[in-house]
């Protein structure tokens, strides 16, 4: 989950700062060619004042620059920012160039690359939205996303990118968390979905898990982390019952919830588990709830 700390170094950080961070990767895993060449786009559209360029260079960039995935520094890194690939990164930087050279026309230049851009082209803009200045105007173009059929696609709004939660409204919001565990989208990886928690997207999740177990299907464990900040009738129950659960993967969602849930009668059982879970991560996870329902009182 994504800490406040982390959100707060993103909003101190200008829009040149964002862009010289994504740089620095970007010389230190690409192609010297290709680097030099998105800095010659960038110099060039400055100098013109010309976003039309920034978009005409949108299609070459992940062949000047590859499609690997971009090493992290040990600087800061701007939120949503530590999966991205080099085609990501060096769009996310024309997006940023496009900022400074005209920040009232950023929402026509970004929807015309999105528009016009292929699949990865798109994903490239959808990663890109946390990083960009004033980006409550870009919600249609996210919510499109969300709508999508593409599952590399949803998957690039829904996971490791702090867009949805920043600036989701909470229907459409608990509606993409309920896709993502429709669809096999990790839900743990929804950057600031812990802050997002509400009692509709509670109910929805255990409504979900119910039809599950009714149809004697699984559901992800990682779905309880939707439900244990407010958990409805019944909910702690069940995840203390998963905690004595043969499958590594659903003990571990339920430690993690009763974490989440304030609920000072899950701890006896979360002690329980700790002596007796033999996974290292489970029994860190156990350990970890502990702490936080003692914060808690």
């Amino acid at each position: 989950m994504t800490t406040m700390r982390q959100a707060a170094t993103l909003l101190a950080m200008s829009v040149t700062e964002r862009q010289d961070a994504l740089m620095k990767r970007l010389r230190a895993g690409c192609p010297e060619s290709g680097v030099s060449w998105l800095e010659e786009v960038a110099r060039t559209a400055l100098s013109e004042r010309s976003t039309k360029r920034l978009l005409d260079a949108f299609p070459a960039t992940a062949r000047r620059l590859g499609t690997g995935l971009l090493a992290t520094t040990t600087t800061c890194e701007p939120e949503g920012t530590s999966n991205f690939t080099a085609d990501v990164g060096g769009r996310a930087v024309l997006l940023l160039v496009a900022a400074v050279i005209d920040p009232e026309n950023l929402k026509t230049v970004t929807e015309a690359a999105y528009d016009i851009g292929d699949t990865r082209e798109k994903i490239a803009v959808v990663r890109s939205l946390g990083l960009l200045p004033d980006n409550t105007q870009l919600l249609p173009l996210a919510l499109d996303a969300g709508r999508t059929n593409d599952a590399n696609l949803f998957a690039a709004l829904a996971t490791d990118n702090p867009y949805a939660c920043q600036r989701y409204p909470e229907p459409d919001l608990n509606k993409l968390v309920m896709k993502a565990a429709f669809v096999g989208i990790p839900i743990d990886r929804i950057i600031g979905l812990e802050q997002r928690c509400n009692q509709d997207l509670a109910r929805m999740g255990m409504e979900y898990i119910d039809q599950q177990q009714s149809a004697d299907r699984d559901f992800p464990p990682e779905l309880w982390l939707a439900i244990g900040p407010h958990p409805p009738a019944g909910a702690v129950a069940r995840m203390i019952g998963y905690l004595n659960h043969s499958v590594e993967a659903h003990r571990l969602g339920a430690a993690r919830g009763l974490g989440m849930t304030a609920d000072g009668r899950a701890r006896a059982f979360l002690q329980e588990r700790s002596a007796v879970e033999e996974s290292p991560e489970v029994r860190a996870e156990v350990l970890r709830s502990l702490e936080a329902l003692s914060a808690t009182g």
